[in-house]
């Protein structure tokens, strides 16, 4: 919206446009619906339901108790874990190495 009333209002000043037929366009009000969170219920039912395949429930997990990009659990190599801190070696943006969070 933003976008076509600020060209049409550039067409006009370089008299493209006689009149600027945006401006009869009303903004619409964005709807609101609250908190958009996944209940705890339907978490655990995806985590754990056996429809899925076990890799894209692990998947899922992680990236979702741990907060990482997709990429950084996409690129882990099973070297990268330290399970003794229960915790892998991430390549971050911009190439730095970060021992994620309790990935494990």
């Amino acid at each position: 919206m933003s976008a076509l009333v600020s060209f049409t209002t550039w067409a006009q000043r370089q008299d493209l446009l006689a009149t600027n037929p945006a401006r009869r366009l009303e903004r619409r009000k964005s709807a609101r619906r609250g908190d958009r969170a996944l209940p705890a219920a339907r978490l655990d039912k995806l985590f754990t339901d056996p429809a899925h395949a076990l890799r894209e429930r692990v998947l899922w997990r992680l990236l979702y108790d741990t907060a990482a990009r997709a990429e950084e659990i996409l690129t882990l190599n099973i070297e990268d874990l330290d399970l003794e801190f229960r915790r892998a070696r991430v390549i971050s943006k911009g190439g730095a190495i970060e021992y994620g969070p309790e990935l494990l």
